[in-house]
């Protein structure tokens, strides 16, 4: 079968991705990278609506700090074959998990054996700054930060983490968040 540009045309009964072309997969995968963030958006305004403030935000960091933030992160790395422990490997999920890399404008470097990691544009975050929200660009920020370290922790659990700018930002043009992670000896 041809490869698909995309899947505008005629249906094909025994699709499979691998019948689409590269473009078309990357298009599928930053939707998904949007559909796993906008589940949890849509799922937080339900509980906020029921259950308040207070209670929506507990529930919301005990379900990403009890599992789903190092589950989303093993999975990332078992889907890629990421192998190893250090902050490659670290840098290398940040890079192709969907709701990282895949929907955010990221940038990575690496300093004496320290990954700096910046999230130059966040979609969340430009989602709640069109809403004129601060403080619910407060909360999430404040939730991520606080998952983060988690992250590191599921590629080594010596992993350490350093908070070096968080939103909400002075300026649109400001990165959104940075940070420093590395391995402990």
């Amino acid at each position: 079968m041809k490869e698909l540009k995309d899947y505008s045309g005629d249906f094909v009964p025994n699709l499979k991705l691998e019948d689409l072309s590269k473009e078309c997969l990357v298009s599928l995968y930053n939707a998904a990278g949007k559909l796993y963030l906008g589940i949890d958006r849509h799922w937080n305004k339900v509980a906020r609506e029921r259950f308040g403030e207070k209670v929506s935000g507990e529930m919301e960091a005990d379900v990403w700090r009890l599992g789903a933030t190092a589950d989303e992160i093993k999975r990332t790395k078992k889907a890629a074959n990421i192998q190893g422990d250090d902050v490659v490997a670290l840098a290398k999920v940040f890079q192709v998990d969907p709701a990282i890399g895949g929907i955010n404008q990221i940038a990575l470097e690496f300093k004496n054996n320290h990954l700096i990691f910046t999230v130059v544009r966040c979609v969340t975050v430009e989602s709640l700054e069109k809403y004129e929200n601060e403080d619910r660009v407060k909360f999430a920020c404040g939730e991520d930060a606080q998952n983060w370290p988690i992250v590191g922790r599921t590629v080594n659990p010596r992993m350490k983490h350093r908070m070096l700018k968080m939103s909400p930002r002075k300026s649109k043009d400001d990165i959104c968040c940075q940070m420093e992670f590395w391995v402990e000896d």
